[in-house]
Order: C-alpha cells, then structure tokens, then sequence
C-alpha cells in the first residue's frame, strides 16, 4: 500500500480534512483541543525545566551535583518512560473497565502530573533539610512519576493526524507557551525569589490537568494512521498483531519495529547525539548566565523567548519542510546547524555576553526542525498498536538517554574547565 500524502486529500477547510467538499468538524475540533494542550503543556514545565538548576544551586549544590542529579532524572525515565507507554498501549485501564478504552491515555496522564506535583512538594519543603542523597532520593522518584506526562505530547500527534495542519502546527503553541513564559517567569523569580519556580509550576501544571480532564470528557482521543499512511513494511504486519498486547508481544514488537525498518533506529540514535549536545544550550548556558556572566533570570528567559520566536515558525512551516526536502535531510541540516551553534558559543566571553541572545534563534531552529521531522517520520513508520510508545521512544532517546549522558558529562566538564574559552 502506498503512503498517502497529505496534499492529496479531496479537500482542507480550517486545517480539518473535508470528505467530497464538507468540513470534518470532529477534526477541526481535534486540532482546537491538540492547540490547547500543547500550550498548556510547554507553559507547564517552563519555570521548572529553566530554572530548577538555579534553584539547586541555591539550596547549596554544586554544578556538578545539579547535573548529576539531572543524570540521576534521566536515568529513571530509562524504565519509567517505557512503562507510561506499555502501560496506556497494552490497554491496561482498559482491562480493568473496558468503559474506560478511549480514555486510558488521559487518565495516565492525570495520574502521573498529580503524583509529580506531590513529590515537587516534598521537594520543596525537605530539601533544606536533607543532605545530597535524600535531594537525590525525592528528586528521582518525582522524574519516574512525571514521566507520564509526555503522554500529552503522544495525545496532540494523535489528535493532529489526518488533518492538514499536522503535528509542526499544534507543537508551535507548545514553543509559543514557553516562550512567553520563561521571560514572564524570570521577571517573577527576580522579583520574588527561586522559590516561585515551584508556585508557577502548581498553578500551570494543574491548569494541565484540567484541559487534559476537558479533552477527555469531550471525547477527543485522536486519530491512529490508517494502513494507507503507514510505511509499506509496517502495513502488511499491522494485522497480526493484537490488540490487547502481553508484556512478553509487547517487547517483541517493540523490538521488530526497528529490526524491520531500521530507518527507525537511525532516527533514535540520531535524537540521542542531538539530546546529548542541546543540553550545553539547555543547560549550560543557563549556569553560566547567571554564575560566570552575573545576568539576570530575566534576561535568561528572555534568551529562551529569543529561541521560541524562531522556533514558532520553524514548527509551522515543518509540514511544508518535511514534504520538499524529506525528513532525513532536515535531521542533516540541523545536526549541522547545531554544531555551528556551539562553536560560535564557544567563543562568547564576558565583554560580549549579550551575543548569548542572537545565538539563541539558531537554537530554536535546530530544536523545532529536527524534532518535527523525527516526531513525523516515526509517526509514519511504526504500527499504530504502539502510537504512545513511540512518541516516548523519541523522547526517551533525545531527553532521557541523550540528556542523561549530557547532563553527567558536561556538567562534570563544566566544574572542570568552565563553559568559555
């Protein structure tokens, strides 16, 4: 079976698909709804993923413990994350209430923000208290627990199937959210202190939540590719397998997705060198604003607006991308872009520290480009009997496992020879 195209489609209103010339409302309101999380979920984790570091630092860590404990993190969302998506793609709520089939994926990613938001509590409240095993201890088991959460990212590429806006459209508001936020919230944490990062971060991730709570009582579950779109050789195979998997044919299947198109493979691997390298910018940058260059959080998220404003139409445009230039190409040109990023980082000092800003667009482009492109090609390319595991296999190889080896190594060289030259 060959793949259908997107522009092939008899007819697009409103970014929804027309069947011969009428507008697919439950489409068009599939995207209102993968617009909406995708916002809520970027402006969720903008305080604590920008400035959490800071917050360690304050409580009397060094770099190197804050990096180590950010490895720690990725380490549990090794097994974490696999077990979020076995756990919504083998249908276990399902088994329990069958009831409960089209909104499994919700209720995970309810259960799995709420559970964080207690643990980022006791975070907070015991970390003063506690010596650097106890931080390490509270810090790990909330990274197991939130790893649910990009379930939601799972939910907007369903929700964003079949329409003509695709996935690039709905993740822009994600960009947009943190964006926006990160310079509002480093106003903030100026202004009142780092322990507002975790005042922000319950009011934003409990709005999650709700519009996650709302998808899930308006019934928008999203759409799976059908045989048409998939790739020729995972098609043919769709059909033998079951629809409620046990751990065992859930491995194997797993495991077959990338022997049988080992085209997947390589689109892992190469999120997992990209994770490893953007945690400098990520990362890094942020410590050496504040600790080596004394800038202020404002203007650290300020560098993170920066980033979104080319980003934004990065994501927008990646549907247009991915057709004229392929996704492997852009996979190419970002990796090339990224090395470009850190060679001119490399050469920033003190004097001309504000050039940290303009640097800031080009991340926005290697991040929004490349991560289209792989959140597309595997879409395409992997049996929809695993649509949630194989969102989190992407996250799981840039984030967890790219971001883990990172977050130890450069950290470590950070403490060792600085950031600059």
């Amino acid at each position: 079976p060959k793949r259908t195209s997107s522009a092939s489609w008899s007819g697009v209103v409103g970014g929804a698909v027309t069947v011969d010339g009428v507008m697919d409302r439950e489409a068009a309101e599939r995207l209102r709804f993968a617009k909406l999380l995708s916002f809520a979920s970027g402006a969720s984790s903008v305080a604590w993923n920008k400035f959490s570091v800071l917050w360690f630092l304050a409580v009397g860590l060094t770099p190197a413990q804050a990096g180590l404990l950010k490895s720690l993190g990725q380490l549990a969302k090794v097994l974490a994350q696999p077990t979020w998506a076995a756990l919504a793609d083998m249908h276990i709520i399902a088994r329990i209430n069958p009831k409960l089939e089209a909104s499994q994926i919700h209720i995970l990613a309810i259960f799995s923000l709420l559970m964080s938001l207690c643990m980022m509590e006791v975070m907070r409240v015991q970390a003063g208290h506690m010596p650097f095993a106890g931080i390490a201890v509270v810090r790990t088991v909330w990274a197991t627990l939130n790893s649910g959460n990009t379930l939601v990212d799972a939910m907007v590429v369903q929700m964003a199937h079949r329409t003509r806006e695709g996935y690039g459209k709905q993740r822009l508001w994600g960009a947009v959210a943190m964006g926006s936020m990160s310079i509002l919230a480093g106003a903030l944490i100026d202004r009142h202190g780092l322990d507002l990062v975790f005042l922000y971060s319950y009011v934003a991730r409990l709005a999650l939540v709700g519009c996650v709570l709302y998808a899930m009582l308006r019934g928008q579950h999203g759409a799976l590719p059908t045989e048409a779109e998939l790739s020729p050789r995972v098609a043919p195979s769709r059909k033998r397998w079951p629809d409620n998997m046990d751990a065992s044919t859930y491995i194997r299947t797993v495991w077959s997705t990338i022997v049988v198109n080992p085209a997947v493979g390589v689109c892992l691997g190469a999120n997992l060198c990209l994770g490893c390298a953007m945690v400098i910018t990520d990362f890094l940058v942020s410590i050496q604003m504040e600790r080596d260059f004394g800038m202020s959080r404002t203007v650290n998220g300020l560098a993170s607006t920066i980033s979104t404003l080319v980003a934004v139409p990065c994501f927008y445009f990646s549907d247009d991308l991915i057709r004229k230039y392929g996704h492997f190409r852009i996979m190419i040109y970002s990796q090339c872009l990224c090395v470009a990023q850190l060679v001119l980082h490399s050469m920033i000092t003190k004097e001309v520290s504000l050039l940290i800003l303009p640097l800031s667009t080009l991340k926005g482009a290697v991040f929004a480009c490349h991560w289209s492109a792989s959140v597309d090609f595997i879409n395409k390319s992997v049996d929809p009997h695993l649509a949630s595991t194989s969102q989190i296999l992407l996250t799981w190889c840039y984030w967890t496992l790219g971001g883990g080896v990172g977050y130890t190594f450069w950290s470590w060289m950070y403490d060792q020879v600085g950031a600059g030259p």
